[in-house]
This record gives C-alpha cells, sequence and structure tokens, in this order.
C-alpha cells in the first residue's frame, strides 16, 4: 500500500482536481472528471472552470452551458452545482426524496401546502413550455402569480428549491452574462431512474467520478459530498471494489481510482504544485469533510468567517490555503490578504496566476497586486 504524508496527500488532492497542470481542452472535461463542481457564485464557478483547462476564457465556458453540455442545478445537499445535463437527473433521484423531507418543516411554517406548491410548479413548467427559458425575476413572478404571496419573500425563494430538488429547472443557457432557467427534463434529456438497481448502478458510477476526480478520500468524505448515509456510499465502495485502490493517509486509509491517471497523480504528489488563486467555493475546501489537511490551524474562520457557510477565495502556496485573495475594480485589481509574509517565489506565482486570471476573464490588462497585512 502507497503510504502518502500530510504534503502528498495535499499535492495528490491538487492533482486529482485538476489544479497542478490544467490540461482539460474544455470545461465539459472538467466537470466529467470531478463529478460535479459546487457552483453558487457563478462569477466563482466560472474561474473555478476555465482555471482548470488549457486556454478556456470565462466567455467560452458561457458558450459550452448555452451549447447544453454543462448545466448548473441543484443536484445535492441543496446546493448549486455544474454538471453534466446526462448526470442531473442521477444526481437529482439519488439525493431528492432525502432533500424534500427535510423541507418539510419550512413548507409548514411558510404555509405553502402540497397543493399550493404543485400550482407553482405547475405555473413555472407553462411558462417553460410556451417560452424556453426564463430569468430570475420572470420565474419569481410566474411563482407569484399561481398565487404564492411574496410576503416573505422566503416564500417564492422556498418553491424555486422544491422545483429544484425535484430536478424539474436547471439552470442552462446565457443570454449575456445573465443565466436562464430551463425545463430540466426537456434541456438535459435524460429520466430519472425507476429501479433500485437503476440507482445503484448511478450512484456507483457517480461515486467513481468523485473518488477519480477528488481522491484520496475517505467514505465520510464522499457521504458528505453526495448528502447520503455512509452506509449507502460503503455498499456503493463496495461495489466498485476492484476499480478501486487504497492509500494510506494521516488520516488513515483513503480511496483512489485503479487507473493510470491515479498512478500519474501519486507519481505528481511527489513534486511541488504551482501557487493557484482559487475561487471561494472551489472543491478543494468543499469536497473533503476536514479541511485541516490545507488549511492551517486557525484559519478556517478566516475563510469562512463565522462559519456563515460563505467560503472567501484563497490562495494556495504548496497546496497549503496561504491567505485570502479578493477581485477589486472589476479584476482590474487582485486584493491580497496573506496569513503571514509571502516569499519572493510565492508572489512571482501569484504574478502568474493573476495573469491567466485576466487571460481568463479577457481583461484589457494584467491585474494589479495589491498586498494587505
Amino acid at each position: 500500500m502507497v503510504l502518502l504524508t500530510a504534503a502528498r496527500l495535499r499535492r495528490a488532492r491538487f492533482a486529482s482536481l485538476g489544479l497542478s497542470q490544467p490540461t482539460a481542452p474544455t470545461a465539459e472535461a472538467v466537470v466529467g472528471r470531478l463529478g460535479a463542481v459546487q457552483g453558487q457564485d457563478l462569477p466563482g464557478v466560472l474561474w473555478s472552470l476555465a482555471s482548470r483547462t488549457r486556454s478556456c476564457t470565462v466567455a467560452d465556458v458561457r458558450a459550452e452551458f448555452t451549447a447544453g453540455r454543462l448545466v448548473r442545478g441543484w443536484p445535492m445537499r441543496g446546493t448549486l452545482h455544474v454538471v453534466r445535463p446526462v448526470d442531473l437527473a442521477a444526481f437529482t433521484n439519488l439525493t431528492s426524496p432525502r432533500v424534500i423531507r427535510s423541507m418539510a418543516a419550512t413548507d409548514r411554517r411558510l404555509g405553502l401546502t402540497p397543493a399550493v406548491i404543485e400550482g407553482a410548479c405547475e405555473s413555472v413548467l407553462g411558462g417553460l413550455a410556451e417560452r424556453g427559458s426564463l430569468d430570475r425575476q420572470a420565474l419569481r413572478g410566474l411563482i407569484a402569480e399561481s398565487g404564492v404571496s411574496t410576503t416573505p419573500a422566503q416564500r417564492v425563494s422556498h418553491v424555486v428549491y422544491h422545483l429544484a430538488a425535484r430536478g424539474l429547472i436547471c439552470l442552462g443557457p446565457f443570454a449575456g452574462t445573465t443565466q436562464l432557467f430551463v425545463d430540466a427534463r426537456r434541456w438535459c434529456g435524460s429520466a430519472p431512474s425507476d429501479s433500485d438497481r437503476e440507482q445503484e448502478a448511478d450512484l456507483s458510477r457517480l461515486l467513481l467520478a468523485y473518488i477519480s476526480g477528488h481522491g484520496p478520500v475517505s467514505a465520510a468524505d464522499a457521504a458528505r459530498w453526495f448528502g447520503l448515509p455512509i452506509t449507502l456510499i460503503r455498499s456503493a465502495l463496495a461495489s466498485l471494489d476492484d476499480r478501486l485502490m487504497t492509500v494510506e493517509t494521516p488520516s488513515g486509509p483513503q480511496w483512489m481510482a485503479a487507473s493510470a491517471l491515479s498512478e500519474e497523480i501519486l507519481i505528481a504528489s511527489e513534486k511541488p504544485v504551482p501557487v493557484r488563486l482559487l475561487a471561494g467555493f472551489d472543491e478543494y475546501m468543499l469536497g473533503y469533510v476536514d479541511r485541516g489537511f490545507a488549511v492551517p490551524a486557525g484559519r478556517l474562520d478566516e475563510i469562512v468567517p463565522g462559519g456563515n457557510g460563505m467560503f472567501r477565495a484563497t490562495i494556495t502556496v504548496s497546496g497549503t490555503v496561504a491567505g485570502i485573495w479578493t477581485k477589486q475594480n472589476s479584476g482590474r485589481v487582485i486584493g491580497l490578504e496573506p496569513f503571514r509574509e509571502l516569499s519572493a517565489a510565492a508572489m512571482h506565482g501569484i504574478v502568474r496566476e493573476a495573469r491567466r486570471y485576466a487571460a481568463a476573464w479577457e481583461l484589457p490588462a494584467d491585474p494589479r497586486i495589491s498586498l494587505r497585512g
């Protein structure tokens, strides 16, 4: 069994996530490799995807959504993720029963009866059938017209969540920089699995994608990522036994895909990794239960202030979070808030990364670096 030190574990995950060598030809290839990419912050996920490709711009990534090669939906944990259209129904079918049950108390608190929710869903789907796509304002307008009170505003948002959790809507094409809602069943062209056997096969397939794109991972990591009971994850792991390999880490045995790519990743884990400017909700921060592998002790609250769930964008040096960065003046300035003084080599790496950021967003000039702290 391969033994990974803490440093090698960081570098292996960095490589699995496509951060060491951004060689993917398209954003679709990135998502296919990782299984799903967390995406509640749209500018952030556009950068996360573009930065993992050889040369795609953010405009190129938007074009992939508009062409129907990617969607942004709520496939798990009640959180927006970018997935391939062919996978959205499979994810949703696995996770929606638990998500919908968890919404019942809020339904009652907001006075949303099953009949009211069904009426709103029918109104939205009718509007999508007529118009093809809707922006957020139009979607919320249809929900209000169906009889859902807009006071408090959370009522309408909760109905949107119902539509998403049931796999009825997703975000697909762009109109300029605005992403539009579409009928997920029509846009994605796939139906949810009907039988337990099909669902088991879907979970095994999606779990293998997660392990391939995030490994080394534990069963607890996978259960948290999918939002599913660990018993289901362990059963799926058993079904994948001959397609997985085990490595020893400081946290115990973890899994990687048994593939040539994993062998390359293990070799890469012995080498330095580049400095990166990661988006706030990057999978490097969100793909694992314990972020201590990458976040120095006592620094997590600076990344997620007050534990509010809003992850700030991070600077990584050697795979370790070395501070926070912010986009200022429409990306023309990159503000740095390092945890401690950055070395000259780290600053050179940040300058190179800022140039990649400027190229992805097609900015007229390289950003100016502003250092604080």
